[in-house]
Order: C-alpha cells, then sequence, then structure tokens
C-alpha cells in the first residue's frame, strides 16, 4: 500500500468508533456511485457494439488487429 494510503488509514484509526463508522460509510457511499457512474457509461458503450459491420468476416481477429497494429507502428518510425 502506498504511504499516503497508510498515513490515511492511521489517522482514521485514531477517530472515536462513531466517526470511524460514518467515515467508512461515507467512503462506501462515494465508491458505490462511483461504479454506478461507470456501470453506467460502460452500458452506453455497449450498446454501439456490433453497430458497425466492416463486410469483413474476420475483422475481429485478435490476432490479425495485432499483427496491422505492428505493421502500422514499425512503419510509422521508419516514416
Amino acid at each position: 500500500m502506498s504511504e499516503s494510503y497508510e498515513t490515511l488509514l492511521e489517522a482514521a484509526r485514531q477517530l472515536p468508533a462513531e466517526q470511524q463508522r460514518r467515515l467508512a460509510e461515507r467512503l462506501l457511499a462515494g465508491v458505490s456511485r462511483a461504479t454506478s457512474q461507470t456501470t453506467a457509461e460502460a452500458g452506453k458503450a455497449r450498446r454501439h457494439f456490433g453497430a458497425w459491420d466492416s463486410g469483413d468476416e474476420h475483422s475481429a481477429d485478435n490476432e490479425r488487429i495485432d499483427r496491422d497494429l505492428a505493421r502500422e507502428y514499425d512503419g510509422s518510425r521508419q516514416r
């Protein structure tokens, strides 16, 4: 764990029990909000999966995509 996290954790441990509980609840609420926002954004993006058909039945071939990317990156260095 990072030093700043350890420092924060140690400070939280020194709070009275009720304040520790409230801090934990606020942190969990923040994580929950962030997670639901991220999930909602991911859902919006997923609506577009497969929306474009290139006409190439092998267009989702990851190995082919990796080769194409490597070729493009190698080519850009030589230009």
